[in-house]
């Protein structure tokens, strides 16, 4: 193959391209019966946590389009070993108040002088550092391992089910 004059940004988006082209074979590759993949999802309460569509919770990463980000063995990965890679952005807080209130939820943000949380209702909250005893940002995943507690054989069904969640075209792009 030739080499192409290519500068930095051209080089990061033909990498993202041939990601995305991968994980987008993954689905077809995906050993398992989606429908039957759905099943397990349900069975295992993950949609008290995890968002798919308009329903499910808010405490862990909306899947409506997982199979569009990630490939197989990333989402085998996310089912047996949570924490083996948490997003900053599910990092979650546990704080205690001057008062002894006990406050928990995902950490959207911090400053220097507050964090703004979603609890696991979904309630938006602030809270000011200077009426916390104590807190600690908390980098493992909430949600449980699976690792022994699924059969290989739903667990094959899991990830085709999650796989097969792609990203809907834009209608705009599907009118032209």
């Amino acid at each position: 193959m030739t080499a192409f004059p290519l500068g930095g940004r051209e080089v990061w988006q033909l990498i993202a391209y041939l990601r995305a082209v991968n994980i987008g074979k993954a689905a077809e590759q995906a050993k398992g019966d989606p429908a039957k993949g759905a099943q397990v999802f349900n069975a295992n309460g993950c949609g008290n946590c995890h968002t798919i569509g308009t329903a499910g919770g808010f405490v862990g990463p909306d899947l409506s389009d997982i199979g569009s980000h990630r490939s197989l063995a990333q989402l085998e990965s996310a089912i047996l070993d949570p924490d083996a890679d948490v997003a900053s952005d599910y990092w979650s807080l546990r704080a205690r108040t001057k008062n002894g209130q006990t406050i928990t939820g995902i950490r959207l943000n911090e400053d220097m002088t507050s964090f703004q949380i979603r609890e696991a209702s979904g309630r938006l909250r602030s809270v000011w550092k200077t009426d916390l005893a104590s807190y600690d940002i908390v980098r493992a995943s909430p949600m449980p391992s699976f690792k022994g507690k699924i059969s290989a054989g739903d667990l094959e069904n899991l990830i085709a089910y999650l796989a097969s969640l792609r990203a809907q075209p834009n209608s705009e792009v599907q009118a032209k």
